[in-house]
């Protein structure tokens, strides 16, 4: 007779042999999987018991028969179709330290709280707590989950030993609830006698990971890691400011780049700050990427840039856009313009004379107006410098043609008669009564030089006297010009005119008494004849 045999010796043969129907409708299951068939194909028994509740998953629950009498049938028939769950997820919260006192003799519950953001639907829970109490029998102890389901891990009993020590409880009335919102574990002591306290307290959650956005993005897990490449635990990937959706979904941007288009801005920015396509590095079209123009240039990405020249540098940057000479990559010239646009004018040229004339190139081209790389801009064969620094006092023009009009090779600011050949500076004194060598006196080199050596100077002899100043006897009377000037000039001798010694006695007309009359003269003694 085996009417009246039960217990677990009856339940535990029993439970084996339908797990072991179970697994021979699908050998493929796991351990957790028979656990949810189970649970999932149980059917109530003893419905009046006041045991019975229904927890946040709808499944009903008891403390005394768990969720229910096994059924063999419909347990064979859900596992021939199940799929297998996920891998177990474990979360631990905790421990927790809170040292608080628990009252005796109180209807009142000490409760102690945590918050679970783990998204996971629960298969059982493990509460670990730390209780010093002389008689923990009479504790009672909850768990109560986000959805109000309680699972009594202690009730009063008898049991007077001391202390719950690192005491864990389990309890699977919460299976298929969602862990998501605030845990709760209750303490209290309604019996007269000692207090307790609680020193510290753990609780492990136990089932699958439901989070299908575990960065709450907007985007699935699945699609995360194998459509997109993002990571679904961080919703902005490339950490550029946008979340992972936005940049997908809305934007059309790259998740995992943070700055799309590589113009120097992170797509956040160009959204958010500057208002550029973050797809387009040169949302303005100008040719300028949107980050040079933000970081480099301070220009407007979303305006324009102009460069009216088309010489590579845009109005900004260009001291004059309308002209492709002038732009800071050109070379400084000598033309009076900032050809490089660096704000000043002909700068470098205050030091050359590319030339070589005598005259740096500045001054040249700002103040004599001459040709700076042409030593003789007026070719007129002096140099611009000796023009400038030598011959400008006496008329020299660098810009106008000096002339030479006799050729001579002295021009007419250092010839005295341009127009004669014979005067120039280079010539030699003449006596002439000409200034032959330009020094502004005339036969000046003949007042000391008595050529003819007659007594007379040589400038006397032709402007004073006519007389030859090469001759010393000009009249060739056999007077010297000196002695007929010097010496004889009061008795009226004259170098110009022969004196007459018409007697041939040896003395001129001025010293003979008669000169008709050899035998009278001064040299004659005198005699006695009347």
């Amino acid at each position: 007779v085996t009417h009246t045999f039960g217990g677990t010796s009856s339940a535990t043969p029993l439970a084996a042999g339908v797990i072991a129907l179970i697994l021979d409708a699908n050998e493929n299951l796991t351990w957790r999987d028979v656990q949810h068939v189970l649970v999932n194909s149980a059917r109530k028994n003893d419905a009046s018991d006041s045991s019975w509740g229904i927890n946040g998953a709808n499944h009903d629950v008891s403390h005394k028969y768990g969720f229910g009498a096994i059924d063999a049938g419909a347990a064979v028939a859900l596992a021939q179709n199940w799929t297998n769950v996920d891998e177990e997820m474990n979360s631990t919260f905790g421990p927790y330290s809170p040292a608080t006192t628990i009252p005796s003799n109180t209807a009142s519950w000490t409760e102690f709280t945590t918050s679970v953001t783990n998204d996971m639907q629960i298969e059982s829970v493990d509460v670990i707590v730390d209780i010093d109490h002389p008689s923990r029998g009479n504790l009672e102890i909850v768990l109560v989950s986000p959805d109000g389901t309680e699972s009594w891990l202690a009730e009063e009993h008898s049991d007077s030993n001391s202390d719950y020590s690192d005491w864990m409880f389990n309890t699977v009335q919460h299976w298929d609830e969602e862990a998501l919102g605030t845990w709760t574990l209750k303490v209290r002591d309604d019996t007269a006698g000692s207090s307790g306290a609680l020193n510290s307290w753990e609780m492990i959650l136990h089932g699958i990971d439901i989070d299908f956005d575990h960065d709450d993005d907007g985007l699935s897990d699945e699609n995360e890691t194998n459509v997109y490449g993002t990571d679904p635990y961080n919703a902005d990937t490339d950490n550029d400011g946008l979340n992972d959706y936005d940049e997908i979904v809305i934007y059309g941007t790259n998740a995992t780049m943070p700055d799309t288009d590589l113009d120097g801005l992170s797509d956040s920015i160009e959204i958010s700050v500057y208002l550029t396509d973050p797809l387009d590095s040169d949302t303005d079209d100008d040719g300028l990427s949107d980050g040079v123009e933000v970081n480099y240039w301070s220009s407007n990405p979303l305006v324009y840039d102009a460069d009216s020249d088309s010489d590579l540098f845009y109005h900004f940057d260009d001291c004059d856009d309308n002209n492709p000479n002038i732009n800071p990559g050109k070379p400084e010239k000598l033309n009076g313009y900032d050809d490089n646009c660096d704000n000043y004018i002909d700068e470098g040229f205050n030091f050359t004379d590319r030339d070589n004339d005598g005259l740096r190139d500045w001054p040249e081209y700002h103040i004599h107006g001459t040709d700076y790389q042409d030593s003789d801009t007026d070719n007129d064969g002096l140099s611009d410098g000796e023009e400038v620094n030598i011959y400008s006092a006496v008329g020299a023009n660098p810009l106008i043609v000096d002339a030479d009009t006799d050729a001579d090779g002295w021009y007419w600011f250092q010839d005295c008669d341009d127009n004669d050949e014979y005067r120039s500076p280079g010539l030699p004194e003449i006596l002439d009564g000409i200034d032959n060598d330009c020094d502004f006196i005339m036969d000046e080199d003949f007042w000391a030089i008595d050529t003819d050596n007659d007594g007379l100077f040589d400038y006397d002899e032709y402007h004073n006297y006519s007389t030859n100043p090469n001759d010393g006897d000009t009249d060739d009377d056999g007077l010297p010009d000196g002695s007929e000037i010097n010496t004889y000039a009061d008795l009226g001798a004259d170098p110009l005119v022969p004196d007459a010694d018409s007697d041939s006695d040896g003395w001129y007309w001025f010293q003979d008494c008669d000169d008709d009359d050899n035998e009278r003269s001064p040299s004659i003694a005198e005699m006695l004849d009347g």
